[in-house]
């Protein structure tokens, strides 16, 4: 029986050991900015899980951020008045989720008003900020 408790406890503290550092503490919904960067903090400790809550924002974001731009377009073709867009910005031909959770960890320090706005506003301010459109009076850059 003692053996028994003891391999108890050693998986009970491998478990542990393994398990991120503040993860009790994040929120279960991620609603504010504040909520995405701690979920983001945690998710750059354990960047390998795919089910992690801050990737699972930024897919359910630029699913959600697809499907406005998509409904934008079809108020375009049929002449209704297109609702209106968020701010402007042109994302990279490839960008990595821990990277992208770094972008919003660094983008959102020290800024008070997007710790406290929405996750999406967030998000969407530190895109802008790091990926911004070009100027659509320059011409088009050389290839």
């Amino acid at each position: 029986m003692r053996v028994k408790g003891r391999a108890v406890w050693l998986v009970m503290l491998t478990v542990l050991a393994g398990w991120p550092a503040g993860a009790q503490d994040l929120p279960d919904v991620i609603e504010r900015g504040e909520h995405l960067v701690q979920s983001c903090e945690n998710y750059l400790l354990t960047p390998q899980s795919k089910t992690h809550a801050c990737r699972s924002f930024f897919i359910e974001f630029f699913q959600s951020s697809k499907e406005a731009d998509e409904e934008r377009f079809q108020a375009m073709l049929r002449g209704d008045v297109v609702p209106a867009n968020g701010p402007c910005y042109r994302m990279p031909d490839f960008i990595s989720f821990p990277d992208l959770a770094k972008l919003v960890v660094n983008g959102a320090s020290g800024n008070q008003k997007l710790l406290d706005g929405t996750a999406a506003a967030l998000i969407e301010g530190v895109l802008a900020t790091n990926f911004p459109c070009p100027d659509p009076d320059l011409p088009p850059s050389p290839t």
